[in-house]
């Protein structure tokens, strides 16, 4: 990436520490598939590309040390297309913290999606950041 960013955006923190306690509820964004395809469905490629944000539950963080699941059983939520986005918490002075990223969602884009969570892998994040 070269260049600074838009006027009145800043960029995303990341945790502070590995074993980042996370709220109740995330914030996932996303380019991917607005319309969830049903089996055996031509998939409806309208409406990707364009960033759109959801609200989240965290499921269950007993998956594994280094995944969690965010319930989509409200057919909202991540799909195809949307790997590699944050999930983010966004605190009271309206400053997001980057708690985790996309890495896998059901068939159908409903139920629940896997997440990575950011703060296991800060040891692998951090010199990246200073170069």
């Amino acid at each position: 990436f070269e260049g600074g960013l838009p006027r009145g955006y800043s960029a995303a923190r990341l945790p502070q520490q590995s074993r980042y306690v996370f709220p109740d509820f995330v914030v996932a964004a996303g380019f991917g598939l607005a319309v969830q395809p049903l089996p055996h469905q031509v998939i409806d490629t309208r409406g990707t590309g364009l960033l759109r944000k959801v609200r989240l539950k965290v499921k269950s963080m007993n998956y594994s040390a280094k995944e969690v699941y965010l319930d989509q059983s409200e057919q909202k939520g991540v799909c195809m297309n949307d790997s590699g986005g944050p999930a983010y918490e966004n605190d009271d002075d309206q400053i997001l913290t980057v708690l985790a990223i996309v890495s896998r969602g059901e068939d159908y884009c409903d139920l629940q999606s896997t997440f990575e969570v950011v703060s296991e892998h800060l040891e692998w994040i951090q010199p990246f950041l200073k170069k």
